[in-house]
């Protein structure tokens, strides 16, 4: 029985914990991931792109970004089978996290924002935009964004204002890099890289086997006491 004991306790330690799997839920996860776009998108960070790039504010958010947000950090003690879809979501918080600290490509998306003319921007996005029932989303809020990304990028041509201060080609490359880092971080497509390289099947699949063995090692060995 003292055998028996052991190998249930180990397996108990082994096993995530329910404060771990409920920080891993999907709702949870973009929730957290969010806190980064909130950074990116911050107004007063973002500004005015007619004043000079607020540098200070630059760093401030490119070292708030690097230390990673408290949930962040704790996703770390999330179960293997949920750590599959959390990566890609963490290379979209890595581009995030180079846009802004890079600083030139972040204040090439200020000026993008302001060399886009609003009426026909609205006019192309809806033209475009089907309808969509949110409560199929996992998390509608926070996916409402995932509806309109690819409008967002094919829209920006249309709208772009010619006098603006840049050209089309390298305010489009800013807002295009910002979006897409932004649909990565958000879960609506996964990045090149995990494009090139999805993960295995097997992967998967071996901390869920492992754990179901030893769950019947356990149930087999009680049932010899």
């Amino acid at each position: 029985k003292t055998t028996v004991m052991a190998l249930f306790i180990g397996f108990m330690l082994a096993a995530p914990s329910e404060q771990a799997r409920g920080q891993c839920t999907p709702a949870e996860v973009d929730q957290c991931y969010e806190e980064y776009s909130e950074l990116l998108l911050k107004p007063y960070f973002i500004g005015n792109p007619e004043d000079r790039p607020n540098e200070h504010a630059f760093k401030e958010v490119c070292s708030k970004i690097k230390s990673k947000a408290r949930c962040h950090l704790e996703l770390d003690n999330c179960p293997d089978e949920a750590k599959s879809s959390i990566r890609h979501q963490e290379r979209g918080y890595e581009a995030v996290r180079d846009i802004v600290c890079e600083g030139t490509p972040l204040n090439d998306f200020r000026v993008a924002l302001s060399c886009k003319e609003r009426e026909k921007f609205l006019l192309c996005m809806m033209q475009r935009q089907a309808p969509v029932d949110r409560r199929q989303l996992r998390h509608p809020l926070l996916h409402a964004f995932c509806d309109e990304y690819e409008g967002e990028i094919k829209c920006y041509d249309t709208a772009f204002n010619s006098l603006c201060q840049l050209s089309l080609e390298r305010t489009k490359a800013a807002f295009n890099r910002v979006y897409d880092a932004l649909a990565v971080l958000r879960g609506c497509k996964e990045s090149p890289e995990d494009q090139r390289n999805p993960p295995s099947g097997a992967a998967f699949l071996q901390p869920v086997m492992a754990m179901g063995a030893l769950s019947l090692l356990v149930l087999q060995l009680l049932r010899r006491q």
